[in-house]
């Protein structure tokens, strides 16, 4: 039986449609929009019992809180969206919304890696099968694609977490530094790069092959 959203019957095409709407707003920047939108369509598919719908709607659900700075939600999103696809062994539903994921599963990974229980090493093991469904990284620029003055090794791991998705205080917190530290850090990369705003920067990082 078809759902209800917005006060009207929800057929699953109408559900496909959507989470391709979820997936054009945070590709807006506009995660917000796109966390309300899940978090009204997983209401109704966790109501109907629908596990596949739910594992594409958490993985969507991990991305828009991760565009949006939230990284608890957007880890509690992904262990939820991984605890159901694992016994069905889904890979491709991670895998094919590509680089942003990839980074928030690698991040999810350090996270589990230093547990000893066995769930924790059941999901791991399954992050890693994840991971290796991924394309191959692409190869490194010709010299002439080179940048004039290369990032740093502080700079390179700045630039993986904000590819991650997380705010400068997130960052500064994980870094265990200071804001304006960081700030001067994500201003070196602009700079070097030669963009001036994150949505350029990691176009430009991916260009290079800084990034995936």
């Amino acid at each position: 039986m078809p759902g209800c959203l917005g006060g009207r019957l929800l057929s699953y095409l109408e559900e496909i449609d959507y989470l391709a709407l979820a997936q054009l707003r945070l590709a807006q920047g506009r995660p917000a929009d796109a966390r309300h939108l899940l978090g009204r369509l997983r209401a109704l598919a966790e109501s109907e019992g629908r596990r596949g719908s739910l594992i594409e709607i958490d993985a969507l659900g991990a991305l828009a809180a991760a565009a949006a700075g939230d990284q608890p939600a957007a880890r509690a999103a992904l262990l939820r969206a991984l605890a159901t696809a694992e016994p069905e062994g889904y890979l491709r539903s991670f895998a094919d919304l590509g680089a942003p994921m990839r980074a928030i599963l690698t991040d999810c990974r350090l996270s589990l890696a230093p547990r000893a229980d066995a769930p924790s090493r059941r999901a791991l093991a399954y992050v890693d099968r994840i991971l290796a469904a991924f394309p191959a990284a692409p190869p490194a620029p010709a010299p002439a694609e080179a940048l004039f003055e290369p990032l740093t090794a502080r700079e390179l791991e700045v630039l993986a977490l904000v590819a991650a998705g997380l705010s400068n205080q997130d960052i500064a917190d994980r870094l265990i530094v200071g804001l304006s530290t960081v700030k001067k850090h994500i201003n070196n990369i602009y700079g070097k790069l030669d963009v001036l705003s994150r949505t350029q920067a990691l176009k430009r990082a991916r260009e290079l092959g800084l990034i995936v």
